[in-house]
């Protein structure tokens, strides 16, 4: 029989596969697809990077934000906080939300 293994995944395992995600978010195009392919790598289960890697881009945005010349940290952050704000308001009538 074998040993019960516990649930919890070192820190150290948990930061590489999460770095390592999301150094190559934009060559997979979202955090689902990354998650399958480095999940296994690592001996991490797919759905749990990918829940590590949402949790991650929701503390600091900036992660995600291409580096673009016209725009500084400080508007990249801005206009995140915008977008989550349209994202998570109140439903607009006549949408599916609103049903």
């Amino acid at each position: 029989m074998d040993p019960i293994m516990s649930k919890r995944c070192p820190p150290e395992v948990r930061e590489k596969a999460v770095r390592l995600a999301l150094e190559r978010l934009d060559e997979y195009g979202s955090a689902y697809a990354a998650a399958r392919v480095i999940g296994p790598m690592v001996d991490v289960h797919p759905e749990a990077l990918r829940l590590w890697i949402k949790k991650a881009i929701e503390q600091a945005p900036s992660l995600t934000a291409p580096a673009s010349p016209g725009l500084s940290n400080a508007e990249r952050d801005e206009l995140a906080r915008l977008r989550k704000e349209v994202r998570d308001g109140p439903p607009i009538p006549g949408s599916a939300r609103w049903r």
